[in-house]
């Protein structure tokens, strides 16, 4: 064997034993693929149209993602909220506030590194419902439907590679457009804002 074979043999060697380290590396944490996650949140919506100070509330959610690359991904959520009316009114307070989110993300960092942040923006479908009496001591069972824009920042840390305790902070803008009184339709609009905090766990598949 002369020493041309053997150099090109240890080259071969070394980059074998390369990509593997660097596998080793990139194996901290994964965004690629399909994962599920469950969250605890807390949420502040404002409409002053509806309301004369924010609503509040804690609750919780679930979330399937899935990562086109190491950095870019999209993902479903789901949360169920219960808020506070503060209005003594509302007959049903705590009532529920549902979300249902798309989003796209963008992760920072490397998959060599077990912390990861994170931005995402997308569209949300938030739906309420409060029941109450007006003036006239008629009961009104009101459910209010609308849409939304969000922008997201969080925190993601790998205690493994396939598990991620995450954080999350979220804004949304948008109007409540399909209002039903009795079930009968209304022609009415009311904006809103809201943010909320999230935080969970998620695993990957």
């Amino acid at each position: 064997m002369n020493k041309a074979t053997v150099s090109i043999l240890l080259a071969l060697f070394w980059l074998v034993q390369s990509g593997l380290a660097q596998d080793y590396l990139t194996s901290r944490s994964r965004t690629k693929g399909l994962s599920g996650a469950i969250s605890m949140g807390y949420l502040s919506y404002t409409s002053d149209e509806l309301h004369q100070e924010s609503q509040s509330g804690w609750g919780f959610g679930l979330n399937i993602e899935y990562g086109l690359t190491h950095r870019l991904a999209f993902d479903l959520s789901f949360q169920r909220f219960s808020v506070n009316s503060g209005n003594s009114l509302v007959e049903n307070s705590p009532y529920p506030f549902y979300e249902l989110e798309l989003a796209g993300k963008f992760y920072f960092a490397g998959s060599d590194q077990r912390l990861r942040p994170y931005l995402g923006v997308g569209v949300n479908y938030s739906r309420q419902n409060e029941e109450f009496y007006d003036e006239y001591d008629n009961f009104n069972d009101v459910v209010y439907n609308g849409f939304a824009v969000l922008g997201r920042g969080g925190l993601g840390y790998y205690p493994s590679e396939n598990w991620r305790v995450e954080g999350d902070f979220s804004f949304d803008v948008g109007s409540f457009s399909n209002i039903l009184v009795n079930r009968e339709p209304v022609d009415d609009s009311y904006s809103f804002y809201a943010w909320k905090t999230r935080l969970g766990i998620r695993y990957f598949f």
